[in-house]
Order: C-alpha cells, then structure tokens, then sequence
C-alpha cells in the first residue's frame, strides 16, 4: 500500500509543520504533496523548509503562482500523484496515529475501489488556562 497525502497549504505557516509530520509518521506514505496556494503568510517558506527536512515532502504552486482554492490545488496534487491510493489532509489538521488501519483491512478485498469514513474532532485552545 503505497499512500500519497495531498495537502492544499492557505495561510497555515503555523500547522502545516505539524500535518506534515502526522502524515509522515506512516511508512506507507511514500510522499506528501504541497500545494502552495498563494498564501498570505508565510507558509510558502515553511512549505520550503519541509522539502527540505524531509525527502518524501514535495512542493508545488499552480502555474500561474496564483490563488486557486482548495478543490483545484487538491487536482493538481492528483495530477502529481505517484502512490496507489491518494489521501487527503487540510493543512491545519493532523492524522492520528491509526488513520489507516482500517483501510489496510479494506483494501485486501479486490472489490473495494476507495473508501471514506468519519473524522474525529479535536479541540484545544493555547489561550485556554
């Protein structure tokens, strides 16, 4: 099982280290594709130091360099994609460390072309006391 996580990166200098990582954590992710998509802050940077961090990070920017939105940046990751199966991540959210267990099972029947399931829901607060 070959995964490739696709993460469209919109101003979220301050997470996209932390999805990354999460996505990382699984030997079965072969590569995790950034697209960068014209960000306001400083997340193309961040993006930038994370290909260079890590060998399976790859960054890419629409051709035009300009904003698309979520839906066409996740296309162009699609369009890039090498792995069998394709994952998707916002890049201020994080997988837990058994996001592919089930999908393991899964896919070892033949008749199963994709899957999708339930998320769970975090909350946290750096201002909470």
């Amino acid at each position: 099982m070959r995964i490739t996580v696709i993460i469209p990166v919109y101003n979220s200098e301050h997470y996209i280290g932390r999805a990354v990582e999460s996505a990382l954590q699984f030997e079965e992710v072969m590569e995790v594709l950034l697209i960068e998509d014209q960000s306001p802050d400083n997340a193309l940077e961040v993006c930038h130091n994370l290909t260079e961090q890590y060998d399976r990070v790859k960054l890419f920017q629409h051709s035009d360099r300009g904003n698309h939105g979520a839906g066409a940046s996740r296309n162009l990751g699609i369009e890039n994609a090498r792995g069998d199966f394709l994952a998707f991540l916002d890049s201020d959210d994080y997988y837990l460390p058994n996001r592919f267990d089930r999908e393991k099972e899964l896919f070892q029947n033949p008749e199963v072309d994709g899957v999708y399931g339930a998320l769970g829901v975090e909350y946290y607060s750096e201002y909470a006391k």
